[in-house]
């Protein structure tokens, strides 16, 4: 039957999955009732429902993987029963388009294109066959099919064949790309040159700034449109941000002036369209490299309303709303930013230095706990102490609870300091404190000697005057705890701590031609060690 000998021809141009873990099409072997559904035959008028179901899932839902999956049951189902030309057509180059979007999919993807593309022949069917159900469909024309395979072909480097396929089709633009990837500018900008003398336009204009690196040919390009064109504005202001960027890096300088016209150049483009987000992004850009905080928020909170998956840029807008004095704002900003770079440590010291501020306690340790997770250290200080301190005065957090019910997870946090990397003395200073505010004023001495341990750890402590003050606050602060809680065995180790800190600052002194500044801390540290032996003679006498 013609009807039949079609289907055969129809399933020879399915091509092959060629990859040894993905299957080619479902298996329902443990579920023999799914398997005999999955080979049930349905109408030709139900298929067509099935494909515009099937387009109707792409059209309602954002483009990404879930949808992707959503979407190849419905292709899958259409491609096991071959009846209509229009349909299994559709089918094999909506299945192409879904695959060429992974990478063990993509060969078949482009394999598949090019077979649907031979589909359009007269000798692959008859007319008759191929409009029978076309009204059913989406089906591009045959010259739209083979631009996206161009485009295909060119977005995987094989410029040659993409470079084929736009000659054909006379698509300039997609010749002169190809041209450039192959190292042919001068026939890229022959062919420019060429058309502009058949059939000036802006775009052509824009190109061929793109290929001189001029920006007068923009400016050609936007009074030839008659200040219509945004391309033409687009790409003068990427010229002038990469060319200013470019400098400052070469040269260290901050050419303001280019700056100042990509923003003019952004800001006509986006006047009009003004759904650009690579353009708002730019447009930030430029407002943080000349500190106009106002233009950066307003650019990146634009940017983030059009597509907020860009953690980025809900960083940027978070330090532009800090620099404008907004902390409650950046805050909210930063939160976004972390639920999109879930593993970046650095959003999360952002966010944890804004939530401290803001009273969002609960944040702080969660972007403290997420910090000590990704790089297995932690360092800031600043944050750490705040955070301990509020939990000490018990103050009101963001959602007005007490401080204080997050004491459980602060001690977790601080206790885990003993696991990870530390590089800031003044970090065990703050755990201590908390410690002595837990009433563990054994594990706070702990903290206290880490820190000194620390600070002496650096090389020639004793001789460089900025880490002897290190030194010098560290047994402070141990003598400040030891007022408080004066016990006799942390008061004999606080002696042993500061006599051999004496001995080092004495040795250095002699060295040093008695350096003033370091006989100055030395007289600090006589000063701690007579106060800690006395406190040490009432502990005993008390005992």
């Amino acid at each position: 039957m013609p009807g039949l000998r079609l289907c055969a021809i129809w399933l020879r141009q399915q091509c092959a999955l060629i990859d040894d873990t993905l299957l080619a099409e479902w298996s329902f072997e443990e579920d023999p009732q799914l398997a005999q559904a999955a080979d049930a035959v349905l109408a030709t008028h139900v298929q067509a429902a099935i494909m515009a179901l099937c387009l109707n899932v792409e059209n309602q839902n954002p483009r990404n993987g879930l949808t992707t999956e959503e979407m190849f049951p419905y292709v899958h189902y259409v491609l096991r029963h071959p009846q209509d030309w229009s349909l299994h057509t559709m089918a094999l180059l909506t299945q192409a388009r879904l695959e060429k979007a992974k990478v063990r999919t993509l060969q078949r993807a482009c394999e598949q294109l090019d077979a649907v593309s031979g589909l359009y022949s007269a000798s692959a069917a008859p007319a008759v066959a191929r409009l029978r159900y076309l009204s059913c469909v989406n089906l591009p024309p045959h010259w739209k099919l083979l631009r996206e395979l161009g485009r295909v072909y060119n977005s995987l480097g094989i410029y040659r064949d993409a470079l084929e396929i736009f000659q054909r089709l006379e698509l300039w633009e997609g010749v002169i790309s190809c041209h450039q990837s192959l190292d042919q500018d001068e026939q890229a900008e022959a062919l420019v040159r060429r058309r502009l003398s058949e059939e000036p336009s802006p775009d052509l204009y824009c190109v061929l700034g793109d290929l001189k690196r001029d920006v007068t040919f923009y400016d050609q390009a936007w009074e030839l449109s008659k200040h219509r064109s945004s391309r033409a504005m687009r790409s003068k202001g990427i010229f002038l941000l990469r060319d200013a960027e470019r400098n400052r890096e070469k040269h260290g300088t901050l050419q303001t002036e280019k700056y100042e016209k990509a923003i003019e150049a952004f800001e006509a483009c986006l006047k009009l369209n003004h759904m650009q987000t690579d353009v708002w992004f730019s447009l930030g850009a430029c407002g943080l490299r000349l500190e106009r905080w106002p233009l950066v928020c307003k650019a990146f909170r634009r940017k983030v309303e059009i597509d907020d998956d860009d953690f980025e840029s809900w960083n940027n807008l978070a330090n532009g709303y800090v620099k404008t004095g907004d902390k409650r704002r950046a805050y909210y900003a930063f939160h976004e930013a972390s639920r999109h770079a879930y593993d970046n440590w650095k959003v999360w010291e952002n966010l944890s230095a804004v939530a401290v501020d803001v009273g969002a306690f609960q944040d702080v340790l969660h972007a403290i706990e997420r910090i000590m997770d990704i790089k297995k250290s932690y360092d800031d200080f600043e944050v750490l102490s705040a955070l301990v301190h509020a939990l000490v005065a018990d103050v009101k957090d963001l959602s007005d609870s007490p401080a204080r019910r997050l004491e459980a997870r602060v001690r977790a946090a601080c206790d885990r300091l003993r696991t990870i990397k530390v590089s800031r003395y003044e970090v065990w200073i703050s755990a201590a404190r908390f410690y002595n505010y837990a009433h563990q004023h054994a594990q706070a001495f702990e903290a206290r000697r880490n820190a000194y341990q620390l600070v002496k750890a650096q090389a020639h402590w004793d001789r460089d005057p900025q880490q002897l003050v290190h030194v010098v606050r560290c047994l402070q602060d141990m003598l400040e705890a030891n007022r408080e809680n004066p016990e006799a065995k942390q008061l004999s180790s606080s002696r042993l701590l500061v006599r051999g800190a004496i001995k080092s600052v004495e040795n250095a002194v002699g060295r040093e031609h008695d350096r003033a500044d370091i006989r100055a801390l030395q007289d600090e540290l006589e000063a701690v060690a007579s106060e800690t032996d006395t406190l040490l003679a009432t502990a005993r006498g008390q005992a």
